[in-house]
């Protein structure tokens, strides 16, 4: 072998062990490998007020509008130690427009638009121990890509997503990870690559992810990440022109309104119960169709709607905004005009109205006759009390109440959730009241309304009753068969 050049070389072999085996000049030597910790960064926790995870929820915790720009607070109670100068919060803004959003056909258009951030924003952890560990952020107006002019970030009707991660360093050195020269990963493709080895890495943690699962659009199957919200700006207030206070000409008055043209619906809500200046109880609502009409500088809509026979009612004009997001979800944004208050003209009693129901399914000629209602309205005078209680008895969801009027004429209708019913509109005399729950012994009452009257019901099981367990073993008081 003499003539041969020799080279000294060095390598290494072993396995996941602190001692690996060295082959260098020709002879094998045992070096130990210095013990290291795992590296852990505790991410902190708490709670998000702004937006929403609860993509599919009917809230309205995930919708913004022009009135105040989207504010996000944020309340850390858990790993708060992890703050430091070293420390940095990062939001991503992802942000679909509804111009786009409109001319979407597929998924993969919509995974295109959430791949890159419209704006991403970084803050410094060192203050939040000062601020009680509370941090607000709230999006800028503008947001400015290079090579393209500043632009609004919050639009009308657009989606957006808001991830908040935390970046920081990890320091190898404190770690006991001796410093190296050669680094090496393995990419995408599985091809190992040198790198540079760096002392010092920063890090980030990962955001929540979720691929829509709705099956009523086009973007199932796509991955959105963070918190989510809709913008609207908020349309116009109408401006009620017809009618006016007092009593209307006709049972269908005509309702004429402007400034309501930026909406996708308009609609009016009459209310007979004029105390409810909240709109909280029975409301009757009527959408208008057509569309706006110019008259002059004046843009305006109006319709007629057949109303009670001389009624009182209080009203108020709609106009809303909608938009069926990337869930399947419809958002939508509302503005009323003020509210007025108006009645009816008492015509029935020179008003003859009779109707008639034809079925094909029946060979005899109908006979027209006078519906219920007007027999109501005319008999029975119109009032502004509330009889009102609660069916109890264990669970009574459904319960069916039956108001009989003074002229013997009856409504029905089923209580609530919570067993609760109202009737409005009665004026003072003596009613009946009929409670009837399947399993329960039907209660009949008498009630003389003088005012505004609460009045419940305690309804008896039946022996053997195989609808409602509850009740027998709840110990609720038992009837007789």
């Amino acid at each position: 072998m003499s003539g041969l050049a020799i080279y000294e070389r060095a390598s290494s072999s072993g396995t996941k062990n602190s001692v690996q085996q060295v082959f260098y000049n020709n002879k094998w030597v045992q070096m130990a490998m210095p013990d290291t910790k795992p590296f852990t960064f505790n991410v902190p926790q708490g709670n998000i007020v702004g937006g929403t995870e609860n993509y599919y929820a009917q809230i309205p915790d995930g919708i913004f509008t022009s009135i105040a720009r989207p504010f996000f607070r944020f309340s850390y109670t858990g790993n708060t130690d992890s703050f430091s100068n070293e420390v940095n919060i990062i939001h991503n803004i992802y942000a679909i427009d509804f111009t786009s959003y409109q001319n979407f056909t597929n998924v993969e258009e919509v995974k295109t638009v959430l791949q890159t951030p419209v704006l991403s924003i970084s803050a410094n952890t060192s203050g939040f121990t000062d601020s009680g560990f509370i941090y607000d952020f709230q999006p800028p107006e503008y947001y400015k890509q290079l090579g393209n002019f500043k632009k609004t970030l919050l639009q009308d009707k657009g989606q957006y997503f808001i991830t908040s991660t935390f970046s920081f360093n990890w320091d190898k050195s404190r770690d006991g990870i001796p410093p190296c020269i050669d680094r090496f990963f393995i990419n995408e493709n599985g091809v190992a690559e040198e790198g540079i080895y760096q002392q010092v890495e920063k890090l980030e943690t990962y955001p929540n992810t979720h691929v829509i699962s709705a099956e009523t659009n086009n973007f199932s199957g796509a991955t959105v990440q963070g918190r989510y919200f809709t913008f609207f700006t908020i349309p116009n207030t109408p401006q009620i022109i017809l009618p006016t206070t007092g009593v209307t000409n006709s049972l269908s008055p005509i309702f004429e309104f402007s400034e309501a043209a930026d909406g996708d619906e308009t609609f009016v809500e009459i209310s007979y119960n004029t105390s409810d200046t909240e709109f909280e109880g029975i409301i009757n609502t009527y959408y208008f169709t057509g569309v706006f009409r110019n008259t002059g500088s004046l843009v305006s809509k109006s319709q007629n709607f057949t109303l009670l026979n001389n009624r009182e009612f209080i009203f108020r004009i709609g106009n809303r905004k909608n938009l069926l997001d990337i869930f399947g979800v419809k958002r939508s944004v509302v503005t009323y005009s003020q509210t007025k208050i108006a009645q009816t003209p008492d015509i029935i009693s020179t008003t003859t109205i009779e109707a008639e129901s034809d079925y094909p399914g029946n060979k005899n000629i109908p006979e027209p006759g006078v519906p219920p209602s007007v027999v109501l309205a005319a008999s029975d005078p119109i009032g502004n009390l509330v009889l009102s209680g609660t069916v109890s008895g264990s669970t009574v969801t459904g319960a069916t109440i039956t108001l009989k009027y003074p002229s013997g004429f009856e409504t029905q209708q089923l209580t609530d959730t919570f067993g609760n019913y109202s009737f409005s509109g009665l004026s003072v005399g003596t009613y009946g009241l009929i409670a009837d729950y399947r399993g329960y012994k039907i209660e009949t009452k008498t009630v003389n309304l003088v005012g505004n009257t609460n009045f419940g019901f305690k309804i008896k099981l039946i022996w053997g009753n195989k609808f409602d367990t509850l009740g027998d073993i709840g110990n609720e008081i038992i009837g007789e068969n």
